[in-house]
């Protein structure tokens, strides 16, 4: 009889309950001054400084994902494009978001801009929350698959795209489960470094 820990899913589930009770963790300050230091090194990333348009998502704080909100600004000052995801059924919408536009919550505690939604156009940087990430670019979500369908939509459509994963250091595994639908980020995102992935 085959022991369930064996199974992929429930090893990413195990892994995903873990990393997200290991990230609710950071005490506020930790949590802001970290995710300062992820959005200065993401400055960095030529992907990003040369993109017109950049799709984020805003941040749940009690999860402690890495917060966007300097992100939001920097692009706002430089002239970038900003849009953020939206979830509509078993799909995610791109709409155009700007710091002054009121929000409300989304299905899983998500901040979305108030319907009406302005369409967007297609981002050309894709930059995506992390619940655990390897150095080769394999990400865990919260595992509704949400991202891995809108990269297959974007891929199937033709857009060319770079996705960046965000993460705080802590996030980052030695090795990740994967599955076919999975599409590997192309460069990751931490406190401390940089990471682009080799393909």
């Amino acid at each position: 009889m085959q022991h369930h820990d064996s199974n992929p899913q429930s090893l990413k589930q195990d892994l995903r309950q873990r990393m997200i009770a290991q990230r609710r963790k950071l005490d506020r300050e930790e949590w802001k001054r970290k995710s300062q230091l992820v959005a200065e090194h993401l400055f960095g990333v030529p992907w990003f400084v040369q993109s017109r348009h950049v799709m984020l998502y805003l941040a749940i704080e009690p999860h402690r994902e890495v917060d966007t909100s300097a992100i939001v600004s920097y692009c706002e000052q430089s002239g970038k494009k900003v849009s953020v995801p939206l979830v509509r059924g078993e799909r995610l919408l791109v709409a155009s978001y700007r710091s002054v536009d009121p929000l409300e919550r989304g299905l899983f505690g998500q901040s979305e801009p108030v319907s009406p939604l302005t369409p967007s156009t297609l981002p050309q940087v894709v930059i995506t929350p992390v619940v655990a990430v390897d150095r080769s670019g394999e990400r865990l979500g919260y595992g509704a698959g949400y991202y891995d369908r809108f990269f297959a939509d974007l891929q199937q459509a033709g857009h060319t795209f770079v996705a960046i994963g965000l993460a705080f250091d802590q996030q980052l595994v030695s090795c990740l489960p994967s599955d076919p639908w999975d599409r590997r980020l192309d460069c990751i995102v931490t406190e401390k470094e940089i990471i682009p992935v080799q393909t």
